[in-house]
């Protein structure tokens, strides 16, 4: 699965990275990071996501009737 990841960037400079998908438990971490040092801003809310505290010992699996 390929790795998407947004970033919103505000009028005054203020941005915010959303890892989307394709990362497991804490992966988005170290996956946003270096677009988080080349915008150069400062975190002042993660906001992690539940998929950040799951370990990803378990694969969901989806299905349509």
């Amino acid at each position: 699965m390929s790795k998407r990841i947004k970033i919103n960037i505000g009028t005054k400079g203020d941005y915010g990275i959303e890892a989307l998908s394709g990362f497991e438990g804490q992966d988005c971490v170290s996956g946003t990071a270096d677009l988080e040092l080349a915008l150069g801003g400062e975190i002042v809310d993660e906001g992690k996501k539940p998929e950040f505290y799951d370990s990803g010992a378990v694969t969901s699996i989806e299905s349509q009737l």
